[in-house]
Formats: structure tokens, sequence, C-alpha cells
């Protein structure tokens, strides 16, 4: 079937939580994806995604926690790999207090690192991102990490400016 307009479709697939999602940019997905096997349809439309059936998304874990990825947030393609960076930057950090997480993501290394006594600021460009780690934080009873959408590097030069310390 062509898919006039269509910018991008990204399939994702969860080994560990067996799950699927299909992503379409640019065209609404409804009309084109009647008989697909996935689980999760999603389709940008006005500006926001929407799934079928609504409101769902992919689950996927790492380093020990499950994350609820929403349609066009990143995560780690490689789930092995992934637990293996989560575990070299969470003993890397491991004595940390207050840690400052650009390009959160999901939340991927500000959930273990919040969970481990740190105080973590995660900020990422993509809200659908940062709504997914509050979620994940929330699932797993984490306080300790905040979620700001934005620049990264506009909040770190406001941070140094204020003089603010990450240790």
């Amino acid at each position: 079937q062509e898919l006039d307009g269509c910018r991008r479709v990204s399939v994702r697939a969860s080994e560990r939580t067996g799950g699927t999602m299909l992503e379409f940019s640019g065209i609404p997905a409804p009309e084109i994806t009647a008989g697909t096997s996935s689980d999760i349809i999603a389709w940008k439309e006005n500006g926001d995604w929407k799934t079928d059936p609504p409101s769902t998304y992919l689950r996927e874990t790492a380093g020990g926690f499950t994350y609820p990825l929403r349609p066009g947030t990143f995560f780690q393609v490689n789930n092995g790999c992934a637990d293996i960076i989560v575990s070299i930057v969470t003993e890397i950090c491991c004595n940390a207090k207050n840690v400052l997480d650009l390009y959160g993501g999901c939340g991927t290394f500000a959930l273990p690192l919040a969970s481990s006594g740190a105080e973590v600021t995660s900020v990422e460009l993509s809200r659908d991102s940062s709504v997914s780690g509050e979620e994940a934080a929330r699932m797993h009873g984490i306080d300790g990490v905040t979620f700001l959408t934005g620049r990264a590097r506009h909040h770190l030069l406001d941070t140094l400016r204020a003089g603010q310390n990450w240790n």
C-alpha cells in the first residue's frame, strides 16, 4: 500500500516485554493499518500522537526498570547494551548527590541514580519522553527525580550562570 505523505515509519518491538508498536509520521494511520499484527499503532494528528488502542504504550526494560514508551520517544535499541551502560553510569555516579542528566530521554539513567539516593534533574527536548520518565518514576515509586522539557544546552547554561553545583 502506498503511504503518500508519510515521512517516517518506525517499527518498535520489545524482546523482553513482547510488545510491538508501529509509528507513522506525516499521515493518519487508521486507514492504512487494518490487518497489521502490531499490538499498538501510533500516528501524528494535529501535532499530537494518537494510538490504537487509545492511550496504550509499548513497555520496555533496562537496568532493572520498566518504562512506558510513548510514540516518538527515544530508547536504546539494544537492551543488552542499555543494561551495561546503565550499570557503568550508575557505578561512576555511585556517590553523586545532585545529578544533571542532559538528553535524559525517558529516564534510563535518572531512575537508577535517583533510586540509589541521588537527586536527579533530567532535561529532555521531547515532552513525550519526559512524560514517559515521570510515569516510570511513579510506577517504581521513585522520588528524587525531576523531569524538565527543554533544550539541554539552555538549561545547562542557566544553571551554570546561577552557580548550580552538580556533584
